[in-house]
């Protein structure tokens, strides 16, 4: 979940809750009601989280344990590259290939348990939050 990626990269950066909030401009209190999911997270948060945590948007995506080969549904990674291909192409967003498969794979676990009907909308909302970050920085 987004919310304990978030506590992971904060965690892994050495910071204390008060101290990522400090370097965050909000309080500990709204940090702390981000990451127990009592306050959604919006994508104005996710960009400025990644600027001041120096992450890209990827890694907030990209789930901790790596996948191996053999755990990975090819159908769904087309199903995945297939969308974005169509979404990036409609919104005459342009990446090169190795970023385009970086995406896929970062969308993977984020959209591997939703249902398949609602599977394009996750995959295009989330690619919208990371491409609309790479124009911000």
């Amino acid at each position: 979940m987004l919310k304990d990626r978030l506590r992971h990269i904060i965690e892994n950066k050495g910071f204390s809750q008060e101290e990522a909030a400090d370097l965050l401009g909000i309080t500990q209190g709204a940090l702390n009601h981000y990451l127990t999911g009592r306050r959604k997270i919006k994508t104005d948060f996710i960009n400025d989280f990644c600027q001041k945590m120096n992450v890209s948007i990827a890694e907030i995506y990209e789930d901790t344990p790596q996948k191996h080969d053999s755990d990975l549904n090819v159908d769904v990674i087309k199903e995945i590259y297939v969308t974005l291909e169509g979404w990036l192409s409609k919104n005459n967003y342009e990446l090169e290939p190795m970023d385009k498969i970086n995406l896929v794979f970062a969308l993977y676990d984020r959209v591997i348990k939703v249902p398949k009907e609602n599977r394009a909308i996750e995959i295009i909302d989330i690619a919208d939050v990371i491409m609309k970050s790479r124009k911000v920085g």
